[in-house]
């Protein structure tokens, strides 16, 4: 207008806003029901005197660092123990700091003393050090049962081998809990001394992870699964050397699995050479025959061997003549 143009200025900054979500591993935010909702809880069954860990991930959401403390809402019941923990089971250091936009996934590893079938919910804060509010997400111990409950043993159908030969496992899990077991998981890793030949009831065999794996839609309470491997020794094996085996569970209601004893199998190559041979090669009636036999064990393990030799029609035994020279132990019939 008249006097020329005219300017003017404002000048703001930006400042620091402070927010962070806590939730699931994979969904802090807990959508779609979001804070407090059933979107934001976790829930397990637990076993006695081993931990059960929930994953969980908390998120910087605001546009600046800041650094969060995490801890329970309340302070732990007798006989419940709580470990912080990084996915890879070392412990979670504190206070932790993340930059804006940044997650960090964590384990809530809790261990219980008692058994109880009540249900017990844990709720987990992360505390803001520059002001943001807190956040929370809950973990829900459904019960604490007797690791006993649910037993699982693993028996094979020899405890020596020959390389190239085979071997047959039984899996057996027994549930005597008060419910059901849902998507069981039944898993079995093959020594690298075993190759797969067969698993009943539907047993699928992965030759990268050489995992052999049984998917069941249910185990009823007070039921008994029985399942089926066959395996083959490779020609590979090393002789005298150990191959051991196991099987572990898992399922919706026990994340954390379950192992079953361990079955070893020797392998043994039992490769004797024989050998007979006889002085004189002729003969008439009335002259004395000396048989030689020579035994040979040419593997790496030491055998128990029986070596029986019958005497053909028209020869006649003479007592106290066998004799015996080696770097063997035996004893005479």
């Amino acid at each position: 207008g008249p006097g020329g143009p005219a300017e003017a200025e404002a000048v703001f900054r930006v400042g620091a806003r402070y927010a962070h979500h806590l939730g699931p591993r994979g969904n802090p935010r807990a959508n779609p029901g979001g804070e407090g909702s059933a979107d934001d809880r976790q829930q397990a069954n637990a076993l006695l005197g081993r931990p059960l860990c929930f994953t969980h991930g908390l998120e910087n959401a605001g546009n600046a660092p800041d650094t969060y403390t995490l801890a329970l809402a309340a302070a732990l019941p007798a006989g419940v123990s709580l470990s912080l923990q990084n996915p890879g089971g070392t412990p979670l250091v504190q206070p932790v700091l993340l930059e804006a936009g940044q997650t960090l996934e964590f384990q809530a590893c809790y261990t219980f003393t008692q058994a109880t079938s009540a249900a017990r919910d844990f709720v987990l804060e992360a505390r803001s050090a520059l002001g943001g509010s807190t956040n929370r997400t809950t973990d829900r111990v459904l019960s604490v049962f007797d690791p006993s409950a649910l037993r699982l043993q693993k028996d094979v159908d020899r405890d020596t081998a020959v390389p190239d030969g085979s071997l047959t496992y039984t899996l057996r899990v027994e549930n005597t809990l008060p419910f059901a077991l849902t998507n069981v998981a039944v898993s079995d890793v093959l020594d690298p001394a075993l190759g797969f030949v067969f698993a009943d009831n539907g047993g699928a065999f992965d030759p990268g992870t050489r995992r052999v794996s049984w998917s069941l839609a249910s185990l009823p309470s007070n039921s008994t699964l029985t399942l089926t491997l066959r395996v083959r020794v490779l020609p590979t094996a090393p002789e005298g050397g150990e191959v051991p085996n196991r099987f572990s569970l898992a399922s919706s209601e026990i994340p954390q699995p379950l192992e079953s004893n361990t079955v070893i199998t020797r392998v043994i190559s039992a490769r004797l050479l024989l050998e007979k041979s006889v002085s004189p090669h002729k003969a008439v009636a009335g002259d004395l025959l000396t048989y030689t036999l020579r035994l040979a064990n040419p593997g790496k393990v030491a055998l128990d061997v029986r070596l029986v030799d019958d005497p053909a029609p028209g020869l006649d035994y003479q007592e106290g003549s066998t004799a015996f020279s080696g770097t063997a132990q035996a004893a005479f019939e």
